[in-house]
């Protein structure tokens, strides 16, 4: 992931190369995965976006509410 750091204050389209990249070598966060999501749809690929949006969600932080709450 270090070594695709350097190339993220490129156009958007290389960011995406370079999110796509880490998450082939194994990279799962949520801003990789959301921005992939939000990529995916733009192309239509709306199975993939899908895939990225729920792997996302079980990997976003929770809010720290939601443990006050008790849910």
């Amino acid at each position: 992931m270090v070594k695709y750091l350097k190339l993220l204050d490129r156009p958007d389209e290389d960011i995406t190369k370079v999110y796509r990249l880490s998450y082939e070598h194994g990279a799962r966060n949520p801003p990789i995965l959301r921005h992939l999501a939000r990529d995916a749809f733009a192309r239509e690929d709306y199975e993939s976006a899908v895939n990225f949006y729920q792997e996302y969600i079980k990997l976003r932080p929770t809010p720290a509410y939601y443990f006050r709450l008790g849910l």
